[in-house]
């Protein structure tokens, strides 16, 4: 697949090598970013899910006719909504300055996503829309180790384009006899 007709992984692999870089910039060593519902989830600590929730066509960009190779060209942009869901196991530890939550962890993302990680995806032709740092819902879980979760979404805008063959582009006159 050429790189102006990235699929759902190749954008996922660009989110999730933007969020684990986001993370060390931060100084935050040790998290892993998956997509959401795997196997690897079960009893998972200091992990960041991503789940694309939609995909909605925003609109043609253009068509470009080669006449000599005789292709047509068709570009679009794509918007992608996509969820992240920040996992944390809370233990029984003293809870002292350093300590992290995953309402700290969103609100770093947020503010990577609003800067820097922003131009990250401009090096790999997306880009996101601003997130409201206030969007985030954080949801508790009540399974033997406490855990809490926070959740945002992020809409990230994906260039398209597709090529193939067009035998001609001259216009067909019918065959028709004269009555």
């Amino acid at each position: 697949m050429s790189e102006w007709a990235k699929g759902k992984y190749a954008v996922q692999k660009i989110i999730r090598d933007n969020v684990i870089l986001g993370m060390t910039k931060f100084g935050q060593t040790g998290w892993d970013c998956i997509e959401f519902a795997q196997a690897t989830m079960q009893n998972a600590d200091k992990i960041i899910t991503m789940n694309c929730t939609g995909v909605d066509r925003i609109g043609w960009q253009g068509a470009k006719f080669d006449y000599v190779l005789g292709t047509r060209t068709d570009e679009w942009l794509e918007e992608q909504t996509w969820m992240f869901q920040v996992i944390l196991k809370r233990t029984n530890e003293v809870v002292t300055a350093s300590t992290i939550t995953t309402q700290d962890v969103a609100s770093m993302l947020i503010t990577w996503f609003n800067g820097m990680g922003c131009d990250e995806f401009r090096r790999n032709r997306c880009a996101n829309l601003r997130i409201d740092p206030s969007s985030v819902i954080v949801y508790n879980d009540d399974s033997d180790i406490y855990q809490k979760r926070a959740v945002f979404t992020m809409r990230l805008q994906v260039p398209k384009e597709y090529s193939y063959g067009q035998d001609f582009l001259d216009t067909i006159k019918p065959d028709i006899e004269p009555i």
